[in-house]
Parts: structure tokens; C-alpha cells; sequence
């Protein structure tokens, strides 16, 4: 039967995370999460062992070590899929006219939260105008028309616009932007 037990990391003898004996005494429960470091290029811990001692306190001699992988979430995929002209290259709207700017992404290891197309005026955010409603596992895509005259743009003002897809990562989504248009 099993007097305590617990999940020690990284090849020392700390009682990391204390595991509850089942009334039996023959199973223990517990769990961890997995993470990165801070920056992201590797495990908080390379390994684990379950070490374990009985009712009369003799502890497994030999536990068997576990190794730990954990694979980064990846940010979303975003595609600028209408306009198609170059991003340098300048687009020209008259103010009766509009422009149909699509989006298209995904995020292949989690889910999409975030579509938007983010509008730039005199180098600062204008505007940002979501594309989607719900979050998403499948591919996604979205058109915004945009029409100079909602926005009080006069003949001769200029702005930028770029795609920006977040997923639902947790505490912080990854954030792609496209190239400015």
C-alpha cells in the first residue's frame, strides 16, 4: 500500500507536487501543467519522476524518468487575399468608390479569436474593424468593403490598412499583422 507519493522534476528529490492515495491505497492522483520559459524556446522542466513510499516508509529505489517535451503554440496563418496588387503599391479610392479588402487565416495547433483589419491614419491606429464573430478551428476568411465616405475621409487623405489574426492563447494570444497596405 502507499504511504505517500509525488511527482519530483528534473532529476531531483523535491517533493514538487504532493499525489492523493486513493482510499485503497494502491492508486495516487495528482497533476501539472505543462509550460515554457519566458522566452519561449524550451520546457520549464526536461523531466519527471513519480517517487513513492509505502506505509512502512521505504521508498522506491529506482523511479523510472519521464521526459517532458513541450511543443510552443503557434500563432495563426493571415493571408491578405484581396487586394491583390503588392503591398508598396499605392491604392487609390475615390470617395463614391470602395474597396473590398479579404482576410484570410487560420490557427492550425488551437483556435482563431481574432480577424481584423486595422486602419492607420498619420502613423497611429484609426480604426479596427473585426471580420470575426466567433472563434474558429477551421480556416477562415472575411470580407470588409471599405467606403472612404464612412469614415469622413476628404479627396486627398491617405491611410494604411493590415490584417491582424489572434488566437486563444492563454494569458497572451499570438498576434500576426500582414504587411501595410
Amino acid at each position: 500500500p502507499i504511504g505517500s507519493a509525488y511527482v519530483a522534476f528534473d532529476q531531483a528529490r523535491n517533493k514538487d507536487i504532493e499525489l492523493a492515495p486513493d482510499a485503497s491505497k494502491r492508486k495516487a492522483v495528482g497533476s501539472f501543467s505543462l509550460g515554457l520559459t519566458k522566452d519561449r524556446t524550451k520546457p520549464l522542466h526536461t523531466s519527471y519522476v513519480l517517487r513513492f513510499t509505502n506505509i512502512d516508509g521505504q521508498e522506491n529505489p529506482k523511479p523510472i524518468e519521464h521526459r517532458i517535451e513541450v511543443t510552443a503554440d503557434q500563432p495563426p496563418e493571415l493571408k491578405v487575399a484581396q487586394p491583390t496588387s503588392p503591398p508598396e503599391k499605392e491604392l487609390q479610392v475615390a470617395l463614391g468608390d470602395a474597396l473590398r479588402i479579404t482576410l484570410a487565416a487560420q490557427d492550425v495547433d488551437f483556435q482563431l479569436a481574432k480577424l481584423s483589419v486595422v486602419f492607420e491614419r498619420y502613423g497611429a491606429e484609426f480604426r479596427e474593424e473585426q471580420l470575426l464573430v466567433e472563434p474558429r478551428y477551421e480556416p477562415f476568411s472575411n470580407t470588409f468593403v471599405f467606403e472612404p465616405g464612412r469614415y469622413g475621409l476628404k479627396p486627398g487623405d491617405k491611410l494604411n490598412f493590415r490584417g491582424r489574426a489572434k488566437d486563444n492563447r492563454t494569458p497572451e494570444p499570438n498576434v500576426v499583422e500582414s504587411a501595410r497596405y
